[in-house]
Parts: structure tokens; C-alpha cells; sequence
């Protein structure tokens, strides 16, 4: 199995430094291969300090919460949320030669992914706590959406 992904950000609005800034982004990606191939785009929006220097650094993607200063010579902190809509081709996860008794299921194509959190990061140490929904992955769950909760620490060695 193997995936080759290209994604692309773009800061659409970033408001001017004052103690706090405001910040909207968008961002697009493309997965071709045998594993999860798909095509999503995504929204995202940011308020907090020293935002100029974390955006490049930052994956805030629902579906890989991680967070990095973008330097060690930096301190800041954010709040965070952004949502994507994804229209997944196949997924062998769900789909491909599973374990049995696993019983056969059908892929939900459309799927929506949304996430809350709040990064704190000074130098080359910081926390982040995140909230994701995503949406259901096969037609046959019984359930529309589905949550998780991270809180993650790090400490980027220089």
C-alpha cells in the first residue's frame, strides 16, 4: 500500500499585530495511490499572539493534530478551529482484505472533519489540546459523527 500526497496552504487574512491577531486560512489536498486516495479543502481560523511566526510550522489538519513553534527564538499562544470536507475515492482500511470476521462494509465517499484547540508554545517547548469530530467513514455505522480528544506535549530538540 502506498499514498503520494500534495498539500498547499494559503493565508487568506491575517489581522495587524496588536497584543492579539486574527487569522483565516484555506488549504487543498490531493492523495493518489492504493491507500486512502482523495481530494479534500479546508478552512481554517486562528486568534492569538506572535501568529506570523507559527503559521508555516503549524498542521493544524483535523485529521493530523500537530502542532511547532516555527523557531526557538519565539513564545506565543493560539487558539484554533477549522473544518475540512473530503471525497475519499477508496480506503483499504475499510474496504481492502481485512481480518476476518470483519464483516463487509460500504465507504461513505463524502466526509466532513472538524477540530477545536488551543496551542501554547515557548521556544522550542509547548502543549496543545485539541477537540476533532469527523464524520462516519462506512455507510453502516450506526453513528453520524465521531469524537476524540488529544492533549499533547512537546519539545523540539536543537
Amino acid at each position: 500500500m502506498i499514498d503520494a500526497s500534495y498539500e498547499f496552504d494559503q493565508l487568506l487574512y491575517r489581522s495587524a499585530h496588536q497584543p492579539y491577531q486574527n487569522e483565516f486560512s484555506g488549504y487543498g489536498r490531493v492523495v493518489a495511490g492504493n491507500f486512502q486516495p482523495e481530494v479534500a479543502a479546508g478552512f481554517g481560523w486562528r486568534w492569538g499572539s506572535n501568529l506570523q511566526n507559527s503559521f508555516s510550522s503549524t498542521a493544524l489538519r483535523p485529521y493530523r493534530q500537530r502542532v511547532m513553534a516555527a523557531d526557538s527564538l519565539y513564545d506565543g499562544w493560539y487558539l484554533y478551529g477549522n473544518v475540512e470536507a473530503r471525497y475519499r475515492f477508496d480506503d483499504a482500511t475499510i474496504t481492502g482484505s481485512t481480518q476476518k470476521p470483519v464483516p463487509d462494509v460500504e465507504l461513505e465517499k463524502g466526509q466532513m472533519t472538524a477540530a477545536l484547540g488551543a496551542v501554547y508554545f515557548y521556544r522550542q517547548f509547548g502543549i496543545g489540546l485539541s477537540a476533532v469530530g469527523y464524520s462516519k467513514a462506512f455507510k453502516q455505522d450506526k453513528d453520524d459523527w465521531h469524537f476524540r480528544n488529544s492533549l499533547m506535549f512537546y519539545w523540539l530538540f536543537q
